[in-house]
């Protein structure tokens, strides 16, 4: 309802179920924080976190997919994400130095995410898992920076929901009713 003329073109060649990685296609970088396709993968949870003060890892050679700050435990932070069994993903401790943006040439620690099983991760649902660890294992040093995180999200309940304890999946369960109406809508 915005008087666009929008005209869908079919591709050939290609199904909604391939990667981009199972085409011919070479990766060309749609940005300098996402430098290579795997990013792809991990980058829709792991955004999440510019909505706080660690770091997605920019101004290393692997943004959005190491995130750390320089008061965090890269091995219990592991550990820690590790005992969730989160689908498709492991989590590595992981020390780096970023050259510029949050923390620019101070030491942080962290985790790098290794996506074991990319057609079962849930990567909002796993970057919604490393906030709410984050915020229960340094209560004294995290920090929302709630606007941006809200914008990101799309909603301040979800927030909310992570401040006042509620579990990762009763949150995302809220959401599947409306994920249904969507691929309904999108799909016809």
């Amino acid at each position: 309802n915005i008087g666009a003329a929008l005209q869908v073109v079919t591709m050939r060649g290609w199904s909604r179920a391939h990667w981009y990685d199972e085409t011919d296609l070479l990766w060309v970088p749609p940005s300098p924080g996402i430098p290579h396709f795997d990013t792809t993968v991990v980058y829709p949870g792991t955004c999440l976190i510019e909505g706080t003060n660690v770091t997605e890892g920019r101004g290393t050679p692997l943004p959005f997919e190491i995130i750390g700050a320089p008061w965090i435990d890269g091995e219990a932070l592991a550990a820690a994400l590790n005992a969730q069994r989160l689908d498709g993903v492991r989590f590595r401790a992981v020390q780096f130095t970023p050259s510029d943006w949050k923390y620019p040439h101070q030491l942080c620690q962290g985790v790098q995410v290794h996506v074991t099983a990319r057609e079962g991760v849930r990567p909002v649902t796993m970057g919604l898992h490393l906030i709410r660890t984050l915020r229960e294992m340094y209560p004294g040093q995290f920090v929302w920076r709630a606007e941006h995180f809200d914008s990101l999200i799309g909603n301040t309940s979800t927030r909310e929901q992570l401040e006042h304890g509620v579990k990762v999946e009763t949150i995302t369960a809220a959401w599947e009713d409306e994920q249904a109406a969507f691929r309904a809508r999108s799909r016809a």
